[in-house]
This record gives structure tokens, sequence and C-alpha cells, in this order.
């Protein structure tokens, strides 16, 4: 949806079908707790009973999701337990954009909600840490590379923490997330570059098709292997085929060789509607094309005030 504008009539009905719920007394309370050492200057909390009590509220994170996550690894850091940090961002950004994009909350926890609206903070404190911070430059860089939306791209920027740039060329971080350095690498190079590069790095093409191909041009010499890339996808993956050949001169080629338009998906986006993890990521084609009808309009308000 971050391809919407937001005050398009679509983004705006499917946020107002999104549900908040009201925390009780005792969420509350764990709101306002965590809403004062988000705004505490300090960036390590040093006091034991302070920590006991960041403790009890990570036990309560469900850490189902992206921004639960993050809230847990930036506790974890104020109280000093950075490996565990680490570990957590760590297993929000080792995974391919492919199953990113997939993941959509329509019911977030207050967790959730407050990690977002503070997003901000979180980011700024934890940029500024004494700790190592590889992992969060990695971090910072998944974002950079592969969302849109403004506000949080302004964010990354303003906490990009360029003076560790240099480590990406040192094996010990590529072994940390190979494909993520991979991208940041190829986001570095000239359309030129990238081809060869991914050929001598010896990539594996589901690495390639979920991490690289959708999110850069490469030289026209390079195209015929990427076509041969999204035929193979074609069984495995059909929905994100159509990300794949998200532009002109892709979808193009992908024609030429026989391939099927979004337009003659239609039924399948259809049927792809059943499939809860990709529903999101269909309905996104499926509003490109303009197929919006009141049996649309009906699944979606299931979904969203059901799942």
């Amino acid at each position: 949806m971050l391809h919407l504008e937001k005050k398009h009539p679509v983004k705006k009905w499917l946020s107002s079908l999104r549900q908040e719920k009201k925390p009780g007394p005792k969420e509350q309370a764990e709101i306002d707790f965590l809403n004062e050492v988000l705004n505490s200057p300090f960036n390590l909390i040093t006091d034991q009973n302070l920590k006991k009590a960041v403790i009890k509220v990570i036990n309560e994170v469900p850490n189902d999701t992206p921004y639960e996550k993050l809230l847990s690894s930036y506790l974890y850091l104020m109280i000093g337990n950075i490996t565990k940090s680490d570990n957590i961002l760590k297993k929000i950004i080792n995974v391919s954009p492919r199953v990113f994009f997939s993941h959509y909350v329509a019911k977030p926890s207050y967790f959730h909600l407050l990690a977002q609206n503070h997003i901000d903070k979180i980011i700024s404190k934890m940029a500024n840490h004494p700790a190592d911070r590889v992992i969060f430059y990695l971090f910072i860089n998944y974002g950079k590379t592969y969302f849109n939306k403004q506000d949080l791209i302004k964010i990354y920027n303003d906490n990009s923490l360029k003076e560790i740039s240099h480590k990406m060329a040192y094996s010990y971080t590529e072994a940390i997330i190979p494909e993520l350095v991979g991208a940041i690498r190829i986001s570095d190079m000239s359309e030129e570059k990238r081809g060869p590069y991914e050929v001598t790095q010896k990539y594996s093409s589901i690495t390639k098709r979920e991490w690289f191909w959708p999110f850069w041009d490469y030289p026209a010499s390079y195209n015929s292997q990427i076509m041969d890339g999204i035929f193979e996808s074609e069984k495995s993956d059909p929905l994100w085929v159509l990300y794949l050949i998200n532009n002109e001169a892709m979808a193009d080629q992908y024609l030429k060789r026989g391939g099927r338009n979004i337009q003659q998906r239609r039924q399948f986006l259809r049927s792809n509607l059943k499939n809860k993890k990709d529903f999101m990521l269909t309905l996104l084609k499926l509003i490109e094309i303009g197929d919006i009808d009141d049996s649309l309009v009906e699944q979606v308000s299931h979904f969203l005030t059901n799942d």
C-alpha cells in the first residue's frame, strides 16, 4: 500500500478498517512506563529496580511484528544486553523483502503502535548507543534499501552511521547476513557492474529473485538471465513474478518470451486472496489493474476485521 498516496480513497478506507484495541488499566500503565523510558535522555539503564521493570515489560511484548521486535531490541539495549538486542535485530532483517512485505497487521498491539509512533526516538537512541553498531547499521540499511516510506527514510538517513560503512567490505560483516550485505553493495554499484558481481558471488536464484532483481536496474546484457529466473518462478511463486516484471522494460521482455500480462491474471489474483499471508501483496496488484468491485470490498473488510 506504500505506493498509494495518503489521501488515496482506497488507502483511507483501508486505514479506517484497521482496528486498534483500546488498552486497559494494566496496558496503559505499561504504555506510560515505556513512554518515560523513551523520553529519558539516557541510553543505558543501570538502576536495578528500573531494569527489573523493563524486563517485566519485555516479557509482555508478543514479538510477532517487526515493530514489536524493534521495541524489544531497544529495551534489551537499554538494560545492557547487547547480544540479545542484536539477535532480535538480525531476526527482523534476516528475511528477504519478499517475506517481509507479506506481513500485515490488521489488529496491532499497543506495543506495536507505541514503537511505530516513537520510531524516531527508538532509532536515534539505538544509533547513539556506545556499543558496536554493525548489526544496527545493517538494520538501518535494510530500511534504506527496501522501504519507500519517506518519513522512515529520513529517520534512517539521519541515523545512518556512515562512519562504519567501510565495514561492509569485510568478510565477517558479510557472514552475518550475506544476502543483505550483497544488496547493500549492489545498491552502490553502477548498473553495468551489478550483473557480473552477482555471477562472481554465485548467489542462488532465490536470493537474486527475492533480494536483488525487483529493486534495481541491470544492463541489457544481463536481462536474459533475469528472464530465466522469472520463468523459473512461475510455478513456485507466481505472485512475486508480477513484482519482478514491475517496470516496462522487464514486462516487455517477459511478454515477448510468452509470459502473461497482469490483466490476464485476474482470476489467479482473485483466487490468491485466499492466501492470507499474501493477501495485501495480492490486493495491491488488483488495485493497480482497477479490478475493484463489491466482492473485493467485502473480502478486504472481512480480512481486516476478522483476522
